[in-house]
């Protein structure tokens, strides 16, 4: 997992930021500081050892009460000035976050984990995202596919299953299937949620999102070649269809970027398969292993954003009328 199982120690001045962050995820789950104490004091028995939890203690209500008035302008007596390694991974787990995401630590630069050995994480995540997307202008993002947010239910589903079915060609043949059946519907999952929260919540988030394909990738889908050779004409051509219909209806602020691979554009990220910002603040990215690492160190994110930007500069259609009648085009090329 990388970086994701150090030990995090919070530092005085990160307090505030963390204890408001602690007090509205307890209250997004319905919780009250009691019962966020009793829950911490439980898991602490599952994540932290015998002797190291006699050392330490257990949580208490005023302990939690303690860290949250830490966010107030003026804060009380006994008020807490940090949170120890193991508090942070003991209230992250019950929260539901990661040790990251809860101290919103950039320090370490880049986290890199593989989902398929972790797949709780994927909770962690779409969390994080959340969090960065509050206050976002946009989402920014380069793939080689669309994201499952842009594509139909059933061709995400099986899209899913022609790259999984690959990856898991080095495994005993009793054991693909199991492998296949668990990844395909944990990234299903991940992408229902995300396609739901997309069209749902179009009036209301305040970012536009922005994604990136080169020609040629888009045409595969069209095609049916590579990942999509097993996917039937209809289901490619539906998905092309909803795709337009998404970026026609501009109450979604939802645009497409047609760049050309042509033009040296497909070597501005080598060993990537996608790459998404949130303005300047949050960064993550596929390799092509299938690790997915991000980041919210500044220089890094800027840098990620650059190469974006510099594909922008160069596409082939970007204003929206301009992708429609592309898509048009695409869709009436498959007969």
């Amino acid at each position: 997992m990388g970086t994701t199982s150090r030990l995090i120690e919070v530092l005085p001045g990160q307090m505030r930021d963390i204890a408001l962050r602690i007090k509205r995820l307890r209250e997004g789950l319905g919780l009250t500081q009691e019962e966020l104490a009793k829950r911490c004091s439980r898991a602490a028995g599952e994540l932290i050892e015998p002797e190291d939890l006699r050392r330490v203690g257990r949580m208490s209500r005023s302990r939690v009460a303690h860290i949250e008035q830490a966010h107030r302008p003026r804060p009380g007596k006994g008020v807490a000035i940090t949170l120890q390694p193991h508090e942070v991974k003991v209230m992250a787990h019950v929260l539901g976050v990661s040790p990251e995401q809860l101290v919103g630590d950039h320090a370490e630069g880049i986290i890199t984990w593989d989902p398929l050995t972790n797949p709780k994480r994927a909770h962690h995540f779409l969390g994080l995202m959340d969090e960065c997307g509050r206050n976002a202008r946009e989402l920014f993002g380069w793939a080689e596919f669309l994201p499952c947010s842009l594509e139909t239910s059933e061709f995400m589903h099986r899209h899913h299953q022609a790259i999984f079915d690959a990856d898991a060609l080095h495994l005993p043949e009793e054991l693909r299937a199991e492998y296949n059946r668990a990844v395909v519907t944990m990234y299903d999952t991940i992408g229902d949620r995300r396609r739901e929260d997309l069209l749902a919540a179009a009036s209301t988030r305040p970012w536009v999102m922005t994604h990136i394909m080169l020609r040629l990738d888009l045409e595969d889908i069209a095609q049916g070649n590579g990942p999509y050779a097993g996917i039937d004409s209809a289901v490619r051509r539906e998905c092309l269809e909803n795709l337009r219909a998404l970026i026609v209806d501009r109450a979604l602020r939802i645009n497409l970027i047609v760049a050309d691979g042509a033009a040296g554009m497909d070597h501005l990220f080598p060993g990537f398969d996608s790459l998404v910002v949130f303005d300047e603040e949050f960064a993550f990215w596929r390799y092509d292993s299938g690790d997915i690492a991000y980041t919210r160190h500044p220089s890094i994110v800027r840098l990620r954003r650059a190469l974006l930007d510099t594909v922008r500069a160069h596409a082939l259609f970007r204003e929206p009328g301009d992708v429609v009648r592309y898509l048009e085009d695409l869709v009436r090329s498959m007969g």
